[in-house]
């Protein structure tokens, strides 16, 4: 027998607790519970179709627990903010930024076999990669052609609480773009929840730095921690007519400490906005692994030019 609610599960939401707790974010963020993150309706329907798959009765209470706990949407604007709570905050900014605001809580797509394409990330059926792959193979799903779409990857979710931290840190590095990203609808912040996200914002450029991550350029405005270009508007959503320099530097996120089973990454202190070419060079490990890496690289170039002469005598004998 098999379990849809895996070690990996319940450590990965026991640690979102502990960081609910303690993080900054129980100081700065407003953090209220509002709406189910998924409907009861969506919910059910992946229900039905997970007891098709093998779940448990034990399982099941597991999961219904989760989903009217950990996995509501929490408001992501400051603490004594005026006005109704916000879960989410694309409708703030510039269509193109709104789209990159709005990953902070939906999951990467996915192939609507297991997994559920572009549901929330807080989606509360969050299974290992392993597990998903098993179900898979196991009832030939794919031959079958059969799409349960009750899943998300557990390397790729979060909890409400932990994607309301992101929206509330992309929020705050906005405030340090050298671009107005905002779209001044009938919707806009008040100078309160601004000058909140700026203080969060230094609260961000000094634990980066701490960590040897520095994100702004010399003039204070927002940039990627590898090549140390200033971020432009134009890498927001780069379109056909978009240069080719664009389409490289298309803005992604950029996981600080690598994304991982026992321990959900896409929280706030974890995320930064990264060009799409700097993003591949870091790949799968940390940014401070990738320096070290980087380093050695250089240091291994230079000792291999001090050596020059020496490969041209042995290789023209």
């Amino acid at each position: 027998m098999f379990y849809l609610v895996t070690k990996e599960l319940i450590t990965c939401r026991e640690k979102a607790l502990v960081f609910e707790k303690n993080s900054i974010y129980s100081e700065v963020m407003c953090g209220k519970q509002l709406k189910l993150g998924t409907t009861d309706a969506r919910y059910f329907a992946a229900r039905e179709k997970n007891f098709l798959l093998g779940m448990t009765k034990e399982d099941d209470q597991y999961f219904e627990d989760f989903h009217r706990t950990d996995c509501r949407m929490r408001c992501c604007l400051p603490k004594g903010h005026p006005g109704p709570c916000q879960g989410t905050l694309e409708k703030y900014y510039k269509d193109k930024i709104a789209n990159k605001v709005k990953d902070a809580h939906q999951a990467p797509g996915g192939d609507d076999v297991v997994e559920n394409n572009r549901a929330r990330n807080y989606y509360p059926y969050q299974l290992p990669k392993s597990l998903i792959n098993y179900l898979r193979d196991e009832f030939d799903m794919k031959k079958n052609k059969l799409k349960y779409r009750s899943a998300i990857p557990l390397k790729r979710a979060t909890s409400g609480y932990g994607s309301a931290t992101v929206s509330y840190d992309l929020a705050a590095l906005l405030t340090l773009t050298n671009f107005d990203p905002y779209k001044y609808g009938r919707d806009k912040f008040s100078t309160y929840v601004i000058d909140a996200y700026k203080e969060h914002a230094k609260y961000l450029i000094l634990k980066y730095l701490e960590e040897g991550h520095l994100i702004v350029d010399q003039d204070g405005f927002l940039a990627d921690p590898i090549s140390y270009q200033t971020i432009q508007e134009e890498w927001f959503g780069p379109d056909d007519q978009s240069s080719a320099y664009a389409k490289q530097h298309a803005i992604q996120f950029s996981h600080v400490h690598p994304i991982s089973e026992t321990e959900y990454g896409t929280i706030g202190g974890n995320l930064l906005f990264m060009p799409k070419i700097s993003n591949a060079t870091q790949a799968d490990v940390s940014l401070t692994e990738y320096y070290e890496l980087k380093e050695r690289e250089v240091a291994m170039r230079k000792e291999m030019n001090a050596r020059k002469e020496e490969f041209i005598t042995k290789y023209t004998k």
